[in-house]
């Protein structure tokens, strides 16, 4: 396991990128995709395009899928072939060369679903390239959030939205799928919140916890739940540090299933 907590990584989390800055963050960690000129690549979970964006602008043919309306309308704009789609549904048969996605998997709670449809999606010998949260990722916050329901007499377990699998967990879905796992490790990153932590808590974050509190009490909840982050996390600068784990995965359709 590789582990990088002696610097601080400006990677927005669960938001889209907002800076070239994220853009090279996120394709850094595919170098591995290596796409080719001329080659077919599809995004599972695209966002506002910028990653499609690159890859594109290496000479490849670039189709996105996400599943947010408004994130496909500002691919488009970027010049991506994006469609409204889940990645747990892909309809593609064998026109892929290499299928990549960056913090998306973990919101897709059936990867059993999402491995078989990139399977089918990709060409043989056809990459299978990304990184998602893992196990215990941002496990601080959600203990606060668990923390606030209990005291509320609601267990909050079933709420949580992620998937956030351990590697050997999504290593066998991948070889069951019939993959050739090329790389797979978890990667430990220190990143700094680029919005105070009240926002951030109260955004996509929060969204499923929040939704069994009634709406005149949930200012409440959420400070109750700021409070406890700001004993627990620490500080960089102006914001607040979250430990994330990062499932970074290489793997190969080595023939046809």
């Amino acid at each position: 396991m590789k582990k990088f907590s002696t610097a601080v990584a400006r990677i927005i989390p669960f938001r889209d990128w907002a800076t070239e800055e994220d853009e090279n963050q996120a394709i850094n960690i595919f170098a591995k995709l290596k796409p080719v000129l001329g080659e077919r690549i599809l995004i599972i979970g695209c966002a506002d395009g910028g990653m499609g964006r690159m890859i594109k602008n290496r000479g490849c043919s670039v189709v996105g899928i996400d599943n947010n309306v408004a994130m496909i309308e500002m691919a488009r704009k970027q010049g991506i072939d994006a469609r409204l789609m889940n990645g747990e549904n892909l309809i593609f048969k064998g026109e892929f060369d290499g299928v990549i996605s960056y913090s998306a998997l973990h919101w897709m709670r059936r990867p059993d679903k999402v491995v078989a449809g990139v399977w089918n999606a990709l060409k043989p010998n056809g990459r299978y390239v990304g990184a998602f949260g893992a196990y215990n990722n941002i496990s601080q916050v959600i203990d606060a959030f668990l923390a606030v329901l209990q005291a509320r007499g609601i267990d909050g377990f079933y709420l949580i939205p992620w998937y956030f699998p351990s590697v050997n967990d999504y290593n066998r879905r991948l070889e069951n799928a019939g993959f050739y796992v090329d790389n797979i490790e978890e990667v430990v990153l220190d990143q700094e919140l680029d919005v105070p932590l009240s926002e951030w808590i109260r955004g996509r974050v929060g969204e499923s916890f929040a939704s069994v509190i009634k709406e005149n009490e949930r200012e409440k909840f959420f400070d109750e739940v700021e409070d406890i982050l700001n004993r627990k996390l620490r500080d960089y600068g102006n914001g607040k540090v979250i430990e994330y784990r990062v499932i970074c995965f290489n793997a190969i359709k080595t023939e046809e299933g």
